[in-house]
């Protein structure tokens, strides 16, 4: 599990190289906006945000403040943020206790993926635990019940028989 403290050396290392030798860490926490203290997951993208997955949501760091979104907020599906990834498109995808979801940035709305019991219709429990992408730009999904391929012409995640630790 990747803590707060990565974020902070990011940032740091960052402001170290555009400024002076002097390096500023800032503890950032609930206080300064963060939905929670504990981070599962983070990521800095090709914009230079700073991401976080956290229990209450993903969220959103610009060097100033926090922007989260959950369930509450937008309309992610499954607030337990686990893993994020950027894929080579720079497409921000999200892995939860629902299943993936992949965020567009000029709408600010999640196109959500779960997995459906196909005699129900029904939504399964997914419990995602990290996102991969391979050579050929599928992306590959880590579950506690087994890995997933998702489908990016059917928009489906479909369950492999590989297991990834």
């Amino acid at each position: 599990m990747k803590c707060i403290q990565y974020i902070l050396l990011v940032l740091g290392v960052q402001l170290g190289f555009s400024q002076s030798k002097m390096m500023r860490f800032e503890h950032l926490n609930t206080e300064s906006g963060l939905p929670r203290n504990q981070v599962q997951d983070a990521l800095q993208d090709h914009i230079g945000y700073i991401w976080s997955a956290t229990g209450e949501g993903l969220s959103r760091y610009d060097g100033y403040r926090f922007k989260t979104y959950n369930s509450k907020t937008s309309n992610l599906e499954g607030n337990n943020v686990v893993a994020i990834y950027e894929d080579k498109k720079h497409k921000l995808w999200v892995a939860t206790n629902k299943g993936i979801s992949q965020f567009n940035r000029k709408t600010k709305r999640f196109d959500n993926h779960g997995v459906t019991d196909t005699l129900t219709s029904n939504k399964l429990n997914f419990s995602a635990t990290n996102i991969l992408e391979d050579s050929n730009q599928n992306l590959w999904v880590g579950s506690k019940k087994g890995s997933y391929l998702f489908n990016r012409k059917q928009k489906k995640l479909i369950k492999t028989g590989l297991i990834i630790n």
